[in-house]
């Protein structure tokens, strides 16, 4: 099993930095949207991988970009990193902005029409995903995807409709597919059709979250869990464990959380607000505990990191970007140390 901490990166002071760069989808029948790429100027021996990353609402793909720290962490690992951007529409038709963008900028996976394969914004950003694979030389067989608030829950939206493009996923401050919805797991593997594969994840949840409360990770949780069941062998059976093979807390004195029933049970299950993690006395990080959870075949699956006391912003992240917390854990690093041992599939 990984060690949940996340081992720090060195980058060079001198290293030269890539500047991001834009680019257009278009595409008759699904939404145009812009995207922007960052490619760091070491030279490739090999095809890189590739991070897909989708912002929240009221955010941009620049903005993300300087906040979550992935431009830096691709000089040091070098691989590439695009980042979607939702459109803001000019027009106050609502449907027309639904379709075409979102008042607020948060991608559209409550519509219904954006949560399926082919249609929508779905289609788009798999298409800019692949668009990006051949215009850099992508590693195809090492792509992922992770998102933060309305991006995690659109970044589980692809989970669902093209597993096969994406090796792993990444969910900040989300829920499950189809818009929080299905707990049992169903519906993401009936939606997977022929195309159903065992579907890595790491889950992060700040316990103390205010706009997307902790239950709501802790279903998306729970849907991921019961789709590999189903994947497994095509029935709810429990081959795909529900609870985890290992627990591990960071910072955090596990005889406070003795005999409470799962790990965070101090926090926001508890209705109280805010959680122990949220008191003063952690000057670089946020205690954190990881629940490590296994397949059928007992390989690692799913790693779900409650973060005591975070709210709804992204841990580990840089002050200048929107909804970052410089105290960590870097889950920017983490996420990319799951996403590198779970591929190729």
């Amino acid at each position: 099993m990984a060690c949940g901490n996340p081992a720090s990166v060195p980058v060079a002071a001198d290293a030269p930095r890539a500047a991001l760069q834009k680019f257009r989808f278009e595409q008759d029948g699904l939404p145009a949207r812009d995207y922007y790429v960052y490619a760091p100027g070491q030279l490739a021996r090999a095809p890189r991988p590739l991070v897909v990353y989708l912002h929240g609402c009221n955010q941009s793909a620049p903005d993300v970009a300087i906040g979550t720290r992935w431009n830096e962490l691709a000089d040091a690992e070098n691989f590439l990193v695009v980042y979607p951007e939702q459109h803001r529409p000019a027009t106050e038709d609502v449907e027309a902005q639904l379709f075409n963008g979102n008042g607020t900028n948060c991608w559209n996976w409550f519509r219904p029409e954006h949560m399926h394969r082919d249609l929508g914004e779905p289609a788009t950003i798999a298409a800019i995903t692949r668009e990006v694979i051949a215009k850099f030389d992508a590693d195809p067989q090492r792509v992922f995807i992770l998102g933060a608030s309305a991006g995690a829950i659109m970044s589980a939206t692809m989970a669902a409709t093209y597993p096969e493009l994406y090796a792993a996923i990444g969910i900040l401050a989300g829920c499950g597919y189809p818009a929080c919805t299905d707990p049992s797991g169903l519906q993401a593997a009936q939606v997977m059709a022929g195309r159903v594969m065992r579907l890595p994840l790491i889950i992060i949840h700040g316990s103390a979250d205010e706009i997307a409360p902790l239950a709501l990770g802790l279903e998306g949780l729970q849907q991921w869990l019961a789709t590999n069941d189903w994947i497994d062998d095509g029935l709810a059976n429990g081959s795909v464990p529900g609870e985890p093979a290992a627990l591990e807390h960071v910072g955090l004195d596990e005889s406070a959380i003795a005999g409470l029933g799962n790990v965070g049970e101090p926090c926001l299950r508890g209705s109280s607000s805010p959680c122990l993690g949220g008191l003063a006395g952690f000057e670089d990080s946020y205690p954190y505990s990881v629940a490590y959870y296994e397949d059928a075949a007992g390989r690692p699956l799913i790693e779900f990191w409650l973060i005591h006391g975070l709210t709804h912003n992204y841990p580990g992240g840089h002050p200048e970007g929107s909804f970052t917390d410089p105290l960590g854990p870097e889950v920017t690093r983490a996420a990319y140390r799951f996403f590198l041992e779970q591929s190729p599939r």
